[in-house]
Parts: C-alpha cells; structure tokens; sequence
C-alpha cells in the first residue's frame, strides 16, 4: 500500500497533515485518524481505504453515501439540529472527487470526525 501520509495529502483536510495513524479494529474498511494543523488549531478527519472486495462499485457506493448524507444534512438543519454532528460529512479530495484511488487501484474516502 501506499504511504497513508501522502494518500491523506490527496483530500481537502484544513492544515497540513501532521499524523495518520490506524483508528479503531475494523473487519471490512481500514481507518485511520489523520490530525492536521493549521496555525494553533488542530482539526481530525477519518480516512478510510474501501474494501474493493466487498465494495467493488466505489463510485456508485460513493454516490449514494453522497446523496443519503446529503439528504439527512437538510433534515437535520430542518429540525434545528447540526449536520456537523449528526450525520457523516464526506471530505472531497483536492480535485473536488468523493474518493481517491492511488496507484495500486486503492480506493480511499475522507470524513470529518465526529
């Protein structure tokens, strides 16, 4: 794989990338928490390297987790409540896609965390 630095280098985070490591003891996705830094203020994402054998279709899973957040974020500030928090946040790539695919054929997707 990959270095996980450069790979989260790819995504729109706030700051520079300063520290990626595993998050968490998934079966499926591998996650990893990525910490950027912009001036005195630290900001935390979760990138996720997809499983291609159980998600063979990333851009049309991509789409739908696109759509379904979306459609939530208008629910959720409907009801006065903050889409920040209450759904997941998709981090587009510096390119503007909803995931990244490396040069192995690897495909990742970046959060904000919550």
């Amino acid at each position: 794989m990959s270095n996980i630095i450069e790979i989260a280098k790819k995504f729109n985070f706030d700051g520079e990338v300063v520290q990626c490591n595993p998050y968490g003891s998934g079966h499926i996705n591998a996650t990893y928490l990525v910490v950027c830094q912009n001036g005195n203020r630290q900001n935390r994402y979760i990138l996720q390297q997809i499983n291609r054998g159980i998600f063979p279709e990333v851009g049309r899973l991509m789409d739908n987790i696109n759509q379904v957040t979306g459609f939530l974020r208008q629910k959720i500030i409907q009801a006065g409540g903050n889409p920040l928090r209450e759904t997941l946040t998709i981090v587009p790539t510096i390119e503007g896609k909803l995931y990244y695919t490396d040069e192995n054929g690897d495909c990742f997707r970046g959060y904000l965390f919550i």
